[in-house]
């Protein structure tokens, strides 16, 4: 990507690092922890496997976890300026109903659901450094930024196990798309040109895309997906084809834990569940569901304000 899209750091120093990190706040304090974090890295975060899809969910400890927080709301989140409407969540005031809310329709459209292949592991230490360096921090700064937020792509960590952006740490979302973001951008160009006639709308979410249109034939909607798997490639992009869906003319349809149905937004039957769960466990006074019950309430507040 273009650097002169991003805004410029310049950070030439691990002094330069921990100023900017803490505000010019105690930075000494911060300055410690970098380079605690540096020399014992390996033992600062834990692996946990997901059997199911095959994947590593890494959860960083202290002081890791506190120069993730720090490196994603002072360095990362700068660049959100940048980033283009069609990409949600993590970027303030974009949550992830509004994402669902752009396909609602009154008609009904084609919808087309694709997923990145652990999306996460796709992106490597190299490319994550590579975007480091490209808004000027000096290389030395930008591999230690890179060190922080890679792991290697196993349970353990040897020298010789391909690093890529951890799955999970504080940093992880926001890096993942701003290491890919000229894929999104041509992307959704792509979209828009191929479709130009049929009211195309897309919309991302860290690794989940929904394009939707109005109703075409069979045979130009392959041809699609053949030009967006073309793309993929281009970029050195794997996409989930088992989790790829097309489904055609209607308004109904589940986008993001949320179905679209005849103009209305309503919770997925997983997120009733879930919610009936948490209810249930609140009746016999169980503890620690607070953070739960929250997101609940955040979630049906957003559903009836785009109901209205």
């Amino acid at each position: 990507m273009n650097s002169q899209q991003f805004p410029n750091i310049k950070i030439r120093s691990k002094n330069e690092l921990a100023k900017h990190l803490s505000w010019k706040k105690n930075y000494k304090d911060i300055l410690e922890k970098i380079n605690y974090c540096i020399e014992h890295f390996p033992k600062l975060y834990s692996n946990h496997p997901d059997s199911k899809n095959g994947k590593y969910i890494r959860v960083a400890k202290r002081p890791l976890k506190e120069i993730n927080k720090l490196i994603n709301n002072t360095i990362l989140k700068e660049y959100d300026s940048t980033i283009k409407s069609f990409i949600y969540w993590w970027i303030q005031h974009r949550s992830f109903i509004q994402a669902v809310n752009i396909h609602k329709t009154k008609i009904k459209r084609t919808y087309i659901k694709l997923d990145l292949k652990k999306f996460f592991e796709q992106i490597s230490y190299k490319k994550t450094l590579t975007f480091f360096q490209k808004v000027w921090i000096k290389p030395g700064i930008a591999n230690i930024l890179t060190w922080f937020c890679c792991v290697p792509n196993s349970e353990y960590f040897r020298n010789d196990n391909e690093k890529v952006i951890a799955r999970w740490f504080p940093t992880s979302s926001r890096l993942s798309v701003l290491c890919t973001i000229r894929y999104f951008q041509k992307l959704n160009y792509l979209t828009l040109k191929y479709l130009k006639d049929f009211r195309p709308k897309i919309t991302v979410f860290v690794d989940d895309i929904t394009i939707s249109f109005n109703n075409i034939g069979d045979i130009k909607i392959n041809l699609f997906i053949e030009e967006i798997s073309k793309l993929s490639l281009e970029y050195w992009i794997e996409l989930n084809e088992q989790k790829t869906e097309i489904n055609k003319n209607t308004n109904n349809i589940e986008i993001l834990w949320v179905n679209i149905t005849n103009w209305k937004l309503s919770p997925w039957k997983k997120t009733l569940a879930k919610e009936n769960d948490i209810l249930n466990k609140i009746n016999k006074w169980e503890t620690g569901h607070e953070k739960s019950i929250k997101w609940i309430r955040n979630y049906r507040k957003l559903l009836n304000r785009y109901n209205k």
